[in-house]
């Protein structure tokens, strides 16, 4: 919607799009090193879920894609408990979520199927960092794995180019402000 240029919380059965997804976002009942990720669906309690949160959060920041470079500060905000004042918008928890994820995970978003990186995830994670503003050093840590890696995520177990890998790196470095034809060892365009 928003690339569409529709105001998605103009669109709404019983809440908005944006409305729905804060109310999957973990507040204060949960652990805190869970608060601000977003649950993949609504259930109770609410369980942290990485894949949700690195694509939820480019949405919650008001961004679209392909996401413009923008400039981005080290800080990972977070929620405070009990809330008291000022509380930084869904975005920004979700931003300070996914960027302690990777900094625990040495510059990724872990798999949620088993040991191993998640690559798409990163590549979402980078895009929900720029767009938020905030993380650079882990914007930077993650797109150095998607780099070093980046022909193992493009390629499939049979060395066949995966599209939406392809695409997810490419958006990526788009975001950082590289060059989508030159990352690692591929060209993600061609």
């Amino acid at each position: 919607m928003i690339a569409r240029g529709i105001d998605p919380t103009t669109v709404k059965t019983r809440r908005t799009g944006l409305g729905f997804l804060r109310s999957l976002q973990l507040g204060c009942p949960a652990e805190a090193g869970d608060r601000g990720a977003l649950d993949y669906q609504k259930q109770s309690p609410l369980v942290a879920n990485d894949y949700a949160t690195a694509q939820a959060t480019q949405a919650l920041a008001g961004s679209s894609l392909p996401g413009e470079p923008a400039t981005s500060d080290d800080t990972l905000p977070a929620l405070t408990c009990p809330p008291e004042g000022t509380q930084p918008p869904a975005a920004a928890t979700a931003a300070g979520y996914l960027g302690r994820v990777i900094d625990a995970s040495s510059g990724s978003i872990p798999s949620s199927f088993g040991p191993g990186i998640d690559y798409g995830s990163t590549a979402n994670a980078v895009q929900s960092l720029v767009a938020t503003g905030h993380g650079s050093s882990q914007t930077t840590s993650a797109m150095q794995t998607l780099e070093t890696d980046a022909l193992t995520y493009s390629r499939d177990g049979s060395d066949a180019v995966v599209p939406a890998a392809s695409a997810a790196l490419a958006l990526a470095v788009f975001a950082t402000g590289g060059d989508p034809r030159d990352v690692g060892a591929v060209n993600p365009v061609r």
